[in-house]
């Protein structure tokens, strides 16, 4: 039932003789615990239902049409819900109908529709679950007051000193010295809501690829199309400008975009406060291209359009069903100095306006575009981008119009100025601190809207996007969001608390039994998302993960009143659905059967990822629960279970996916889920300690499976996928293991090596899918890796928090401003290893117990609001001091985990200074405004640290790869072509007795001329011992692509003499369109 029913209702309609098809007489519904509270303020009841065999929906034609739909009333007309029937799985249909309070104890009717038509009407009663009311989810805390709560909440939690860092970063702004050639590398502008990429031709065009959060598209009958974008808007100046040298510079501290190309000047920013592209131009006359193309309406239109990298004939005939179908209607129109389109689906209607000051201007339509023609007569030109949806406003063009005029460049300024002021990191290795900064630029641009953006943000200007562009709860709906806790912006979280708190209630409704279960993909409720949610999802961990964004807020934030309003009734319906699913056997544990690790095979039972979630999950709700002082009467269960559950699947050796498949070849390396993010590894233990061996096992291959990607490697042990998200978790597990040099391998092997875009965001790596997606930039691969930085510097642990705990032993590492549980803003400094200073600012008071790197004596310095002191730290054990009026704090050493930590007992607003070696130090040192791309070379990235072989073939860049290096910016021109191998040098590794040597010169051998003596080499090859050897080599074959390669190829593949590689030969075929021999 959709919550825009609920609490709006809808009009009863006159009804029809009641037909007798008896499907109504199967319908059962029961009283559940649940709660809610709508934005009108009415409390609701959750009753949940279930109808045997629903009839089939009817055939819908066009977008008036309705299907069929369950209508609940009271006895006395008021209609209360509506559950539109959908596609279900075979058995009982699970849906449910939040009713009002004030109603739940009167008779209702309950009606079968379509359209206005009433199929069926019967008189019926919800049974008494018996359960003591849980406590309600607020609904009305979760609408666009929520932004503003969380940024006055946010306001104070900032170090008490600030630095120039927009001047500071001018050393890691983005420079192109040739525009983007297309919209895959174009530079990113966004303000959380709009946003898009920059690209363009040298002495012709500057181009503005231009999206928004909420466009997302249902077709007639209601089903998902999924994401659209907002349209192109184009800049033509070739004819006019006099051709010249070319800069382009993305400012990060400005969030400005400044570009030349001969005498043709701009200026461009999506304003930090309203929905408009401002852009000034200076030069000679120019053309406006405003381009917005229809759309077909296909549910399958992910697929069809740039999904994976299907044949054209497969293709071809599916796309011209499509493109007869209906399509979404674009109105253009223009006057004056404006332009303007509105674009209608049958969901949503987008309204684009451009306006253009300081300059005359003729329009004329083209197709599929409007062309204005610009007379700058030599005066600076004003262009205003304004983009409004109909979920914004009844009349978006009217609003449209609103947002143009107000140029106002200072209040940008300031708002990036304090975005920035709220943390920063100072780093030995500057191509490192570009990233971090890049990430946190992406998240501002992201992440400050009423609708969730999807994975995929607002730099993917395709229709109907690839990979389903949705919300998925195995990965993306979480990491999205991780950065913004350590970095201290939770103020960022409003768009994820928003939307994925207010879906619960729909989720909970289509849960059949108790609580709630969040679907493994969705997309929004009101563009079709209805489809998706069904009460199931495959992954049964994945609930307690969708929760835990949410309770990560209460940790770093102690706000109780989420944690009362949202947080905690999150908590409670994922628990009682699990405790539900949970088995007890014989042998005493908890088992969760019927499940699986993401994307992976033969995982069904006591996987990895279940428990380390379910660990997670118990654990917060019993705390929770204590902190609020509710359901008191619930926790012995819970802890019942956790006592119980299931051990961590391992053999005291390595930690295992699970015991049915200790090592598989990982899609998603979850089998590090215990150390990060569900903390349910203790730092030290000996899970950490079989996690740290588990690593090489994990990543002695980096591979990409194909159409056997959930399947193990045949006769091999490990390997893992190369995606954006992936790399992230990697790399943080890494760090969590406090592995300095494994950190670097990643850092440099994985993440700039694999997923670096020239312009910093980070890319997707999906090797399946057509080259535009595979480089496409991935939201979550960038705030992943983002957090891998942070937590070198500060990591937060269930009993302590550490200081610098994975950093180089050279070189100066400083920060300030990041966040630690419990409420405290840390900063600090290490040189060559050792500590300088700290500063803790406690925003709630409590304990904070220190872990510190290699330190001397130290002092501390207590401020508090009324009062100070100095004092010497004691050397071991503990001490009481008094500052102010305050309570007496307690200070000094404990021993935890086999090592000596600082514990302070602090109170709120207090700030302590812990000094080692010199005062604390905020100033940043001055830089100079960067004038060229950073570049690094490509053998000096793959060589950094012990080496990370790729199977079975080379992958991909992050980039399109022109010479030699990899780039952060862009070069005017790129020098020589990677050269290819010392085939002297290749052979003699194919010879070798390490097999990751035979592995790697089976993969190089495909960069060669294939020489007799190569085909010699590869044909030994085909037959190695080690299978993924074996395999690499008759791929390389297939690669070659000559007779005689492909001739050996094909002999090894009838042979069938290793396991696997006739398999890999098929898939190799097809991947490089190779016919069968």
């Amino acid at each position: 039932m959709t919550m825009a029913a609920v609490c709006v209702g809808l009009c009863a309609g006159s009804a029809a003789a009641p037909a007798e098809t008896a499907v109504l007489a199967t319908w059962r519904a029961v009283w559940s615990p649940y709660r809610l509270v709508d934005d009108r303020g009415t409390e609701r009841r959750l009753a949940k239902a279930t109808l045997d065999a629903p009839p089939p929906p009817v055939p819908l034609s066009g977008p008036a049409a309705s299907g069929q739909t369950l209508v609940l009333r009271t006895s006395g007309g008021e209609v209360i819900g509506s559950e539109p029937l959908t596609a279900t799985k075979k058995g009982p249909w699970a849906h449910g109908f939040w009713v009002p309070e004030a109603a739940a104890r009167g008779q209702f009717i309950l009606e079968l529709r379509t359209g206005e038509k009433v199929l069926e009407s019967r008189p019926v009663a919800i049974a008494n679950g018996g359960e003591a009311p849980a406590p309600p989810l607020r609904l009305d805390s979760l609408n666009r007051s929520l932004l503003a709560r969380l940024e006055s909440r946010e306001a104070g939690a900032v170090a008490d000193h600030r630095a120039d860092v927009v001047s500071y970063l001018r050393q890691h702004d983005l420079v192109y010295l040739d525009p983007a050639p297309t919209w895959g590398e174009g530079l990113p502008l966004g303000n959380g809501d709009m946003g898009g990429l920059v690209g363009g031709k040298r002495g012709a065009e500057q181009t503005f690829y231009l999206d928004k959060t909420d466009i997302w598209l249902a077709t007639p009958d209601g089903k998902a199309a999924g994401r659209s974008y907002a349209g192109t808007l184009r800049l033509r100046y070739g004819g006019g400008a006099k051709s010249g040298a070319f800069r382009q510079r993305l400012s990060l501290g400005r969030a400005e975009l400044t570009t030349q190309d001969g005498d043709f000047r701009s200026t461009a920013r999506v304003h930090a406060l309203r929905n408009s592209l401002d852009v000034t131009v200076e030069g000679a006359d120019f053309e406006i291209v405003l381009e917005r193309d229809t759309i077909p309406l296909d549910p399958k239109g992910a697929y069809l359009y740039g999904y994976f990298n299907l044949s054209e004939t497969w293709l071809a005939p599916k796309r011209a069903r499509a493109e007869a179908g209906p399509h979404t209607q674009v109105e253009w129109g223009a006057g004056g100095k404006q332009c303007w389109f509105v674009h209608t689906a049958p969901n949503l209607r987008c309204a684009l306006l451009v306006s253009v000051s300081g300059a005359d201007v003729e329009w004329h339509p083209a197709a599929g575009s409007y062309v204005g023609r610009v007379r700058t007569a030599g005066h600076p030109v004003e262009i205003h981008t304004t983009i409004v949806t109909s979920r914004e406003s009844a009349d978006p063009l009217a609003r449209t119009r609103q947002l143009v005029g107000n140029t106002d460049r200072d209040s940008h300024l300031r708002w990036w100025r304090d975005y920035w002021s709220r943390s920063w990191v100072e780093l030995p290795d500057k191509l490192e601190e570009n990233l971090w900064y890049i990430g946190l630029y992406q998240q501002a641009c992201v992440s400050r809207s009423d609708q969730a953006v999807s994975f995929f943000g607002l730099f993917h200007p395709l229709n109907l996007k690839g990979w389903w562009d949705g919300y998925v709860t195995d990965a993306q709906v979480q990491m999205m969001w991780w950065e913004t806790f350590a970095a201290n912006h939770l103020e960022m979280l409003y768009p994820s608390h928003r939307t994925f708190g207010r879906i619960a209630a729909e989720f909970a409704a289509h849960t059949p039994g108790p609580g709630m279960v969040a679907a493994h993909l969705f997309t929004p409720e009101w563009a079709g998302g209805g489809q998706f949610i069904n009460g199931d999802n495959p992954y049964k961990g994945s609930t307690a993960w969708y929760t835990m964004n949410f309770w990560w807020d209460y940790l770093y934030s102690g706000d109780r009143k989420l944690l009362r309003e949202v947080t905690y009734p999150l908590l409670r319906m994922t628990a009682d659905d699990m405790a539900g699913r949970l088995v007890r056997e014989s042998d005493g544990h908890y088992h969760c059967v019927h499940s699986a690790s993401p994307e992976q095979s033969n995982t069904a039972r006591d996987n990895v990822y279940d428990w380390g979630l379910i660990t997670y999950l118990f654990r917060t709700t019993i705390r929770a629960s204590e902190i609020l002082n509710v359901d008191s009467e619930l926790r012995p269960k819970w802890q019942e279970i956790l006592d119980h559950l299931f051990p961590a699947p391992g053999d005291g050796k390595t930690l295992w996916e699970t015991p049915a498949s200790p090592h598989p070849y990982r899609c998603h390396p979850v089998v590090f889920f215990g150390l990060y993010p569900t903390r349910a590894i203790a730092y030290g233990s000996p899970e950490f300690e079989a996690a740290r061996r588990t690593m090489p096992v994990v990543t002695k291959l980096l591979a990409f499976h194909y159409d056997d990607r959930h399947e193990t490697i045949p006769g091999f042990e490990g390997g893992v996928e190369v995606m954006g998200f992936s790399s992230g978790i990697l790399t943080i597990a890494a760090v969590r293991l406090q592995d300095r040099a494994e950190y670097e391998r990643f850092l440099y092997q994985l993440i700039v090596r694999f997923h670096m875009k020239q312009n910093g965001l980070r890319a997707l790596l999906d090797t399946r899918q057509a080259d535009e997606i595979v480089r496409a930039s991935l939201v979550e691969a960038a705030n992943s890796q983002t957090v891998a930085t942070t937590e070198t510097l500060l990591q937060s642990w269930d009993d302590h928090v550490r200081l610098f705990p994975c950093i180089g032993s050279t070189g100066r590492y400083r920060f300030s401003g990041l966040r630690a549980e419990g409420g405290f803003v840390i900063s600090g400094e290490a040189r060559d290893g050792e500590l300088r200073w700290a500063q803790v600012k406690s925003l709630e008071g409590g304990t904070l117990r220190l872990a510190l790197p290699k330190h001397g004596q130290l002092k501390l310095q207590v401020t508090t609001p009324d009062g100070g002191l100095n004092v010497r730290l004691p050397e071991h054990g503990k001490a009481e001091l008094r500052a102010g009026r305050g309570a007496p704090a307690t200070f000094g050493w404990i021993t935890a985990g086999g090592e000596q930590r600082l514990e302070l007992q602090c109170r709120a607003g207090a700030t302590y200074d812990i000094l080692a070696a010199g005062p604390v130090d905020w100033k940043l040192p001055s830089t100079e405004p960067r004038s060229e791309a950073r570049v690094v070379a490509i053998a000096a990235v793959e060589s950094r640290g012990a080496r990370l072989l790729h199977y079975p073939e080379d992958l991909p860049f992050g980039q399109v790869v022109q010479d030699g290096s990899l780039y952060l910016g862009r070069p005017d021109r790129f020098g020589s072509p990677l050269p290819a191998p010392d085939v002297r040098k290749v052979l003699a590794e194919a010879a070798s007795t390490d097999w990751q040597d035979r592995q790697e010169a089976a993969r190089l051998l495909g960069r060669v001329t294939p020489s007799a003596e190569v085909l010699a080499a590869l044909d030994r090859l085909c037959s190695d011992q080690v299978t993924v050897v074996a395999h690499t080599a008759a791929v390389t074959l297939v690669r070659l692509g000559t007779p005689e390669s492909l001739k050996l190829a094909d002999e090894h593949a009838r042979r069938d003499a290793v396991l696997g590689l006739r398999r890999e030969v098929e898939k190799a075929r097809r991947r490089y369109n190779v016919p069968s021999g």
